[in-house]
This record gives structure tokens, C-alpha cells and sequence, in this order.
């Protein structure tokens, strides 16, 4: 069994973890949910893991860009 993704993909499940809302680890909302939870920090911390950083960075702003489209769309309607 191939094992060298296990470390990338425990580490971004652990992020997930932080990310959450009601995680106390990381101030609680302040600091899990508001800051790790957001996709530019969270593409960070995933890049960070699998070795590609600007890859992460690009798929989290992308996504955060599609993210505050839909809602300034959905406002507007």
C-alpha cells in the first residue's frame, strides 16, 4: 500500500478540524471558524500540506472569489 499520501491527507483532515465552528482549540469561533475556516487561509494550510503552495493559494481564491459573487449576486435579487 502506497502511504505517501496519508501524512497530506490527515494533515488537511486535522485543518478541517481547527476550521470548525465549534472547535475549541483555536480561540473557538475566532480563531478556528473566522480566520482557518476561510478558503484563502484554508488553501494556504492545504498547499502547505501536499507541497504546492501556490496551487492551494490559487484554488482558495477562486474559490472565495466564487464564494463573494454568489452572495453580492443573491443580495442584488
Amino acid at each position: 500500500m502506497d502511504t505517501s499520501l496519508f501524512w497530506p491527507a490527515l494533515l488537511t483532515g486535522i485543518f478541517c478540524y481547527l476550521g470548525a465552528i465549534e472547535t475549541p482549540w483555536l480561540f473557538g469561533m475566532t480563531g478556528g471558524f473566522y480566520i482557518v475556516g476561510r478558503p484563502l487561509v484554508a488553501g494556504l494550510l492545504v498547499g502547505l500540506a501536499f507541497g504546492d503552495v501556490k496551487a492551494g493559494i490559487l484554488c482558495g481564491g477562486r474559490c472565495s472569489r466564487s464564494l463573494h459573487c454568489k452572495l453580492i449576486y443573491w443580495w442584488n435579487n
